[in-house]
Order: structure tokens, then C-alpha cells, then sequence
């Protein structure tokens, strides 16, 4: 997986080999179905890849609150398995390819709030230029 945009396969990679991808399309064919390519076969997998990440998160958080405007959403979680008790995570049009972001944790409930809205205020009323992954350390600069 490529740990700087999420995904399995990077554009210029295979996902099967060429021997792969005949007898796929080749079982395919015969159910009279159309043939796929690399291409096809990685955006699948990425997608796959998305679910699958978004369904583990649920599984391991309890969200509390999410505020969604134009162009971001925030969303905080009460989490399992982690050093904090509550996180906060910002989803950007801007930013990390519109993907979830870590970027703030509290110990109470109450204090996770007062980060999300302070969060909301500074992401609507502000210029921003990167967001600081807590998680990883990772700083994502605006997409071009």
C-alpha cells in the first residue's frame, strides 16, 4: 500500500500479471461478460481497499459528531485501540485527495467538542495551507 495516498496500487502499476489478466478475461469471456484491463482492475481494488478502511474505522469508533460543509467534513469519534480516548478528523476537497485526516485527539468527550468546533471555525473562516496528520506525523499540503 502506498502510505502517502491510501492506496493499494499505484497508477502505473499491475495489479495481475499479463498471464493473469488473459485467463480472467478469458473466464469472462466465456460467462459472455466484457474484458477488463489493469486499469479497471486497480481502481476495483482501490475502491475495495476505501470500503474496507472505512468499515474498520466503524468498527472501532463511535462517531459523536460530524459537521459537513462545502468543501470538508469534520468528524469526531470515540475510539478503541488508540493512546487517546477521542479523535478528530478532518475530510479536505484540498487536501490528502479528499481522504480522512487526523488532526486532533482529547481525553473527555467534552474536550473533543470544543476541538471539533474549534476546528470548524478555523477550517471555514481561515486560509489554510496543510494539515498535520496526528496519526502518522504526515503534513499534507494542498492538492494541485
Amino acid at each position: 500500500m502506498d502510505k502517502d495516498n491510501g492506496k493499494l496500487w499505484n497508477d502505473d502499476e499491475n495489479v495481475v500479471s499479463d498471464e493473469e489478466l488473459d485467463e480472467i478475461n478469458r473466464m469472462l469471456a466465456e460467462e459472455g461478460l466484457e474484458a477488463t484491463t489493469q486499469d479497471e482492475l486497480r481502481d476495483i481494488g482501490n475502491t475495495l481497499n476505501e470500503i474496507f478502511s472505512f468499515l474498520e474505522m466503524a468498527l472501532i469508533s463511535e462517531p459523536i459528531k460530524r459537521t459537513t460543509t462545502e468543501t470538508f467534513k469534520v468528524d469526531t469519534a470515540k475510539v478503541s485501540g488508540m493512546k487517546w480516548k477521542y479523535e478528530i478528523a478532518i475530510c479536505h476537497k484540498k487536501f490528502n485527495n479528499n481522504n480522512w485526516i487526523i488532526v486532533a485527539s482529547a481525553e473527555t468527550e467534552e474536550e473533543a467538542l470544543k476541538k471539533h468546533e474549534f476546528l470548524v471555525n478555523k477550517f471555514s473562516k481561515e486560509k489554510i495551507t496543510y494539515i498535520r496528520d496526528i496519526f502518522d506525523g504526515t503534513i499534507y499540503l494542498e492538492d494541485t
